[in-house]
């Protein structure tokens, strides 16, 4: 899943890959607003870092789950083109619980900052 996560938002966004908590990468993600994301990848020509996480069924609406999206929706680019921007956050849920991931966010006010895809 967070291979399938990082491959996307290398091939399918065009970004480059700083960091990914999975075994098969040199790079591991570092902490970001207090918690480790499963994928952090650079948008070079904006000079803007995204956030990759991705969630099993059991994962989708608990603590954990809501500290580490709201830490990381309330980061901002420090320096660069895009300081002061948002980072944008992709939020990666299985097909059968889009709905649920949907929901959490609107609850948790965060429907605005987070991407939802979905796999399986």
């Amino acid at each position: 899943m967070v291979d399938s996560l990082a491959k996307f938002l290398r091939d399918g966004k065009s970004l480059d890959l700083f960091g990914v908590a999975y075994d098969n990468y040199p790079k591991k993600s570092w902490e970001i607003g207090g918690k480790i994301p499963d994928v952090i990848a650079r948008d070079k020509a904006r000079e803007l870092l995204t956030i990759g996480e991705t969630k099993t069924a059991g994962d989708i609406i608990n603590d954990h789950t809501r500290e580490q999206l709201t830490a990381s929706s309330r980061r901002g680019m420090a320096d660069g083109r895009s300081r002061g921007t948002s980072l944008p956050i992709y939020r990666s849920v299985p097909r059968d619980h889009e709905a649920e991931a949907n929901l959490a966010l609107r609850h948790w006010a965060l429907e605005d900052s987070v991407i939802v895809l979905v796999y399986g």
